[in-house]
């Protein structure tokens, strides 16, 4: 028998998880991916793509987040594509305004006044990815092995005797047939709860997150990323291979919008990291802005994230709440929902305690 397999939601959980069941069980599976607008068009094409082995550790995805740090790097060789994957040297560092040159020990492309500086990783503990790119191989890797793509709205899912039978889309006039429905929505996956009324999934939300993308393909900026205190600010900067840098900061309570296409950013916040990517550095200072944007982190009450079956459903599955580590654990969550799904196991990582 092939499992109908239907993954709401095109971002890091949706597609991992969509390659590794199509990696670990072609022949069992036939996967159908739903996404509203685009393959990594919120907030995993947003992100930072940030990695690091041991950050997580004495917290509850700590086993997760070693394990999909492992998984990155083989990622890197076995999609068979460029996704920015690098290894680099991490520093935390104190800055203030007014240029100073040649600071022992700081990368030569900062030149903001450094007034403390630490080391927080070394290329064997911290990596970068260029998120978007992930993503969207990711689920190239899975069409190629049969997955197939349907953009749309998911609307309701139809159960039967707590059993998952159909999945709706807006405008269809037909259900999609689905024996596995696999809920990975980031911070709109709360909308489920209506799908599976007995399901314990509770309130999920979206704390909004401000960055920019500069363009510093004219200056020489080695691969540090940076954890800076600015004042009372505390934004991070992760030079890109693609000769841009990325740079995080601000985050604020505004409401999540109802459809994703309607996020955006306050100006002033972006404008707010612009000006503090000049307190850094001359080099960002004169770096043109290529985009502020924003991007919603799915949060949970529980602080940890929610992975697994939504029970008393049979054939639901969720993957939501990573906060800001979406990325680094986006890879090892895909894994371990598929092994759920195929084997009703976890053997890669044991998550009975992030299970909804």
């Amino acid at each position: 028998m092939v499992l109908q397999v239907t993954i709401v939601g095109g971002g890091i959980m949706g597609c991992a998880t969509a390659y590794y069941l199509t990696k670990l069980g072609s022949e069992r599976v036939q996967v159908t991916l739903i996404e509203r607008h685009r393959i990594a068009g919120h907030a995993s094409g947003k992100a930072g793509g940030f990695l690091a082995l041991d950050w997580c550790d004495g917290g509850p995805v700590e086993a997760l987040a070693r394990k999909s740090f492992q998984l990155h790097e083989e990622l890197a060789t076995e999609l068979g594509t460029n996704i920015d994957y690098r290894k680099l040297d991490t520093l935390s560092m104190a800055v203030e305004k007014g240029r100073a040159l040649q600071q022992k020990g700081i990368p030569a492309w900062v030149d903001g006044t450094v007034t403390r500086k630490g080391n927080m990783g070394t290329p064997k503990t911290t990596a970068q990815v260029h998120p978007e790119l992930l993503t969207q191989a990711l689920f190239r890797a899975a069409e190629k092995n049969g997955a197939k793509l349907i953009q749309g709205q998911v609307v309701q899912v139809h159960v039967e005797a707590s059993k998952v039978k159909s999945v709706q889309v807006k405008g269809r006039a037909q259900p999609i047939p689905a024996d596995i429905v696999v809920i990975a929505m980031g911070p709109w996956s709360g909308l489920a709860q209506d799908w599976f009324p007995k399901a314990t999934i509770g309130r999920v939300t979206g704390s909004r997150a401000h960055s920019v993308v500069l363009d510093t393909s004219q200056h020489d900026i080695t691969p540090h990323a940076l954890f800076l205190d600015i004042g009372s600010e505390s934004p991070e900067i992760y030079p890109r291979p693609d000769g841009t840098i990325y740079m995080a900061g601000t985050t604020d309570g505004a409401s999540l919008p109802e459809d994703p296409a309607d996020v955006s950013p306050d100006p002033e916040a972006v404008q707010k990291l612009v000006r503090m990517a000049g307190i850094v550095s001359g080099a960002l200072e004169r770096s043109p802005l290529v985009k502020g944007q924003a991007c919603y982190l799915p949060c949970v009450g529980s602080g940890k994230p929610l992975i697994g079956q939504l029970k008393p459903y049979q054939g639901a599955f969720i993957a939501t709440g990573h906060t800001c580590w979406g990325i680094l654990n986006g890879p090892a969550t895909g894994l371990v929902l598929a092994e759920l799904i195929l084997t009703g196991k976890s053997n890669s990582v044991n998550i009975k305690h992030l299970m909804p």
